[in-house]
């Protein structure tokens, strides 16, 4: 017997199509639904790696936007209130998808959660349409099912908490299906723009999600675009390779207001200092055969030199078993056994195997092997599909569409039983209002430089204590939210820890010592002799102005922010040379300017990133305007033809 809706597909394919989408579209939504069960209560998160550091992040994103702000590369609250260029190098794209809802709903905690719940929904649409444009629909939804069901994105939901890598994870389907409609379109001799434009911005929403993962994921669309071309008429092979190197290109492009500023100014930063550490070595964290397959469970963290990991590796047995025996049966495929082979090497570089590899300096930037489970993700489902083509190709008239629905139901029920724990929650932290105000309060005020206190708030395990709480806890937990201030405020004055804001100050700049500074920052400028500051009209804590009078004598002014490589200071409107900033700068690493005169004048300061940046943007842009207009008159040359 035929499916209604295949029958429906063929007969009628326009309005078919549309409600076979909406019927997909809420099986999604559901099945999502019942994943993300443990985050039905938005005040309360579960603990991971990075506890509430997203919340915090999101408030101090958001108080930055409602000043004018939409993307601000400088905090200067932090480090005690010198500055600091957090979201200058820390990917942004998480917090661009979160921001509205954040904007729209005054609560940073359900933004995020309602942020997760839509990138798993567009996870699950990516491969449902790479699946049906390779094998049709049954296949399309059989592969957003078990794509969703892999074992990694829970690992990072719900025990790493790595919301940036979990977005990465969750679009990488997008640019290659973006690549598979091109692919198909130019088969048919079609003229598409749809194609190239997704996976370019599939690609630039990658980069800027989390670059690990849009490293990893770059080369290996590189891959598909070489194996595509390859397996493509003669014809139309050169205008495969062009219009999907341009789009490649293009994602880029639209990415580079976030990747060419870091690349240009990592060196500035104790980024290399903070890396050296054995507990960040590539090599130390590779992972065992077994580990690969085993059902284990765990809350814990990555253990360097052991294979007594805290926290699951695996592919998933039932995912593994069914790629492998799509690589097999679908061998005969143009793009299965390149993809199966590609798939099979990513696994064999996460093993001690290729211990090696992660010597490189520049794999060793990934810190962590098993960072790769991120883009095996889309490629294990992409193999797995390899059962349609051997569908297709070898035994049609056995595998009826009834009888593939059900062994697809059947496999994707033991893929959900072989792991039940995905969805297990060990303990909660309270992400109240209140509790993030009082976390982005320390991230605020801690700078590294204040001594060790005896004040018992100061623990961070009290702090944690106060709003952390077991799963059938949170509905009667009593918080005391004036305790859970005064503990952050404790912490903020007394960083025995050595951490800095909301990491371990690996983005401090080089030529800075926090440990010189005089305290918490109180006013933004300072003055060497008497005389006044007066605040500008335009003045805030983003861009500072102020009128300065002096006394009758040359001044030295310090604008109390670490100086950092696209700070931007004028005296009278006239810029002050970047070489006199680097030179003038304090041992502690504030910026000092000084006046050429005795006269009144106004100073303006901003931090405005890396000037350089730009140049290389306007010529990557040049570039993408190049293939634009190749894309342009190769398809009038096809439509006179």
């Amino acid at each position: 017997m035929e499916p209604l809706c295949e029958i429906a597909l063929r007969r009628h394919p326009a309005k078919a199509g549309v409600v076979a989408h909406a019927g997909v579209l809420v099986l999604l939504i559901a099945l999502v639904l019942f994943l993300l069960w443990p985050l039905g209560q938005p005040e309360w998160w579960p603990y991971t790696h990075e506890r509430c550091r997203y919340q915090v992040l999101l408030r101090l994103y958001l108080d930055a936007f409602a000043q004018g702000h939409w993307y601000p590369r400088w905090m200067p609250e932090m480090t005690g209130g010198y500055g600091y260029p957090l979201f200058h190098f820390y990917q942004p794209g998480f917090f661009f998808l979160a921001m509205p809802f954040a904007w729209a709903t005054g609560d940073v905690s359900l933004a995020v959660v309602i942020a997760v719940f839509l990138l798993f929904v567009l996870g699950g649409m990516g491969v449902f349409l790479l699946g049906r444009s390779l094998a049709g629909l049954g296949t399309g939804i059989f592969a957003a099912v078990l794509f969703l069901l892999t074992p990694y994105h829970f690992v990072n939901l719900y025990v790493r908490g790595d919301l940036s890598e979990l977005m990465a994870t969750l679009l990488t389907p997008w640019p290659l299906f973006g690549l598979a409609i091109l692919d198909k379109h130019l088969r048919k001799g079609l003229q598409s723009w749809a194609g190239p434009l997704v996976m370019a911005i599939g690609l630039a929403c990658i980069v800027i999600s989390n670059p690990a993962t849009a490293l990893f994921f770059a080369a290996i669309l590189v891959c598909f675009i070489v194996v595509l071309t390859a397996a493509h008429p003669l014809a139309t092979r050169g205008l495969l390779l062009a219009e999907a190197t341009g789009a490649f290109i293009a994602g880029l492009a639209l990415s580079a207001f976030y990747w060419a500023p870091v690349l240009a100014t990592t060196s500035e930063t104790h980024l290399a200092s903070a890396m050296a550490k054995p507990i960040f070595r590539a090599c130390a964290h590779t992972v065992e055969f077994s580990q690969l397959f085993s059902p284990a469970w765990g809350h814990g963290v990555s253990a360097p030199f052991s294979a007594n990991d805290g926290m699951s590796f695996q592919l998933g047995l039932p995912h593994f078993l069914l790629a492998l025996g799509g690589i097999a049966v679908g061998r005969r495929s143009r793009w299965i056994l390149p993809v199966g082979l590609l798939y099979l090497l990513l696994i064999l570089l996460m093993t001690p195997l290729a211990k090696w590899c992660w010597e490189i300096p520049f794999l060793a930037q990934a810190q962590f092997p098993w960072r790769l489970l991120s883009v095996i993700a889309p490629i294990q489902t992409v193999c797995a599909m390899g059962w349609a083509e051997y569908r297709a190709a070898v035994r049609p008239s056995y595998f009826t569409p009834a009888r593939c629905w059900i062994a697809g139901s059947a496999a994707l029920l033991a893929v959900f039983f072989w792991q039940p724990a995905i969805r297990s929650v060990e303990s909660y932290l309270s992400v109240h209002p209140s509790t993030v105000a009082a976390v982005a309060l320390r991230c605020r005020q801690t700078a590294g430089f204040q001594a060790p206190s005896d004040d018992p708030r100061s623990d961070p395990w009290r702090f944690l204590r106060l709003i952390c709480r077991a799963p059938h806890e949170r509905e009667a937990a009593q918080l005391d939210f004036e305790e859970i201030s005064k503990s952050a405020l404790a912490q903020a004055r007394s960083t025995s820890r050595g951490c800095y804001n909301c990491d371990h100050g690996e983005w401090i700049p080089k030529h800075a010592d926090p440990r010189q500074l005089p305290g918490p920052r109180r006013e933004m400028l300072t003055l060497s002799c008497r005389g006044s500051a007066t605040s500008g009209a335009g003045y805030s804590l983003y861009r500072i102005e102020y009128a300065l009078v002096p006394n009758g004598r040359s001044t030295e002014v310090i604008v109390n922010q670490l100086y950092f490589p696209g700070w931007r200071v004028r005296l009278d409107g006239t810029e002050v040379l970047r070489e006199d900033l680097e030179k003038w700068v304090l041992p502690d690493g504030r910026i000092r300017v000084f006046l050429p005169s005795s006269d009144a004048c106004v100073l303006e300061a901003w931090y405005d990133g890396p000037l350089h940046w730009r140049l290389r943007t306007i010529l990557v842009m040049l570039i993408v305007g190049a293939w634009v207009v190749f894309r342009f008159r190769s398809g009038r040359r096809r439509a006179n033809e």
